[in-house]
């Protein structure tokens, strides 16, 4: 049996008979446990925190108690949705399943493989000047990975689900990258590998991503910035704005379908500030449509929203793409209260250029 598989199995065992903490959760928190391995190894003394944003920014709303000598932990959360990330000394990892739905009457399950962290490196760069170099290596399982893009945002203020201020090629065989000519500033480091080959749009189920242990990390003028990222695998197929509470937060639902009537899977729902829908970055996104067409997504927060569907994202939709807007307006918007969720909002796609 190979170490992932074992591991897995590991955990599945844990799941069923655990053998820690069976304290209940306190009257309105919600119990949330799991297990931290490196590997098939279990870590004891690592703790899992929750915070309420992406960047993991401030103090964490909550932290586990250490995890016991068979790696489990327990962590007690009001309803709402995490980010959760587990630690011990240099061993750390960004939750796969970020963002955590937590709602009542759930027992979620949620495992942790931790990498080790080296802290980062700074030499100076061989030609001096005002701007920064980063540059590093990104790892799945201590192994180069080939294929994934690195990068850097100013801050974290949409979650960097928007265009980063610089992006790497794509890592060769070695998994090294450079970042040239980098502005000094902290930065937030994010490495993508989307199964899809895009280099942007929603991450998926299976898809790799690493969030920088350090950041933001700073970026000084004439100076060489040295990271390792490992990578972590995205657990679930859902974007941010997939994931809520129906009636504390506004959202919508419904059924993608094609010409013909026909559930549409794998598409995206996109809702916008602006009415040239396409052309703008979206305000949320959706999961992918199901098997059989059906999405979910929730808002920032109350406003009017124009509504649209498509398989791609980024730019103007090309040819021969699915695309589509919502038609139960003149103008495709709908407008959302507070806590405002709406059923039954379904869109026709076709193929652009298609009569």
């Amino acid at each position: 049996m190979s170490r992932r598989l074992f591991a897995g199995a590991c955990l599945l065992a844990a799941a069923l008979a655990w053998g820690g903490d069976d304290s209940v959760a306190a009257p309105g928190q919600v119990k949330v446990a799991g297990r931290l391995v490196v590997g098939d190894v279990p870590v004891q003394g690592g703790t899992v925190s929750a915070y309420s944003e992406a960047a993991l920014a401030g103090s964490p709303v909550s932290v586990s108690q250490p995890s016991g000598p068979n790696g489990v932990y327990s962590l007690d959360l009001a309803p709402g949705r995490y980010y959760l990330a587990a630690a011990k000394g240099d061993l750390w990892s960004y939750c796969g399943q970020n963002p955590v739905l937590v709602q009542r009457g759930d027992s979620p399950w949620i495992g942790f493989d931790l990498s080790r962290w080296p802290p980062p490196i700074y030499a100076r760069a061989p030609e001096s000047g005002y701007d920064g170099r980063v540059t590093g290596r990104v790892v799945r399982d201590g192994e180069p990975l080939a294929e994934v893009s690195v990068s850097l945002y100013l801050d974290a203020s949409e979650g960097f689900r928007g265009m980063p201020l610089i992006r790497s090629l794509p890592t060769g065989a070695d998994g090294t990258f450079v970042l040239d000519m980098v502005p000094e500033s902290r930065y937030y480091l994010i490495a993508r590998r989307r199964g899809s080959g895009r280099l942007t749009g929603p991450m998926t189920k299976g898809d790799l991503f690493s969030y920088y242990r350090y950041n933001p990390v700073l970026v000084e003028g004439g100076k060489v910035l040295t990271v390792q990222l490992p990578m972590v695998r995205k657990r679930q197929d859902r974007d941010v704005h997939g994931t809520g509470v129906v009636g504390q937060e506004p959202g919508f639902s419904g059924v993608v379908r094609d010409r013909e009537g026909s559930p549409v899977p794998g598409l995206h729902v996109f809702a916008y500030l602006e009415p040239e829908m396409g052309h703008h970055q979206p305000a949320a996104i959706s999961s992918q449509t199901d098997a059989q067409g059906r999405y979910r997504i929730f808002l920032p927060g109350p406003d009017r929203y124009y509504i649209g569907a498509r398989d791609g994202f980024g730019d103007s939709p090309a040819p021969g793409e699915l695309f589509g807007f919502y038609e139960g307006t003149a103008d495709h918007s709908l407008t959302f209260t507070a806590g405002q969720f709406r059923e039954g909002l379904d869109i026709t796609v076709k193929r652009v250029l298609e009569p």
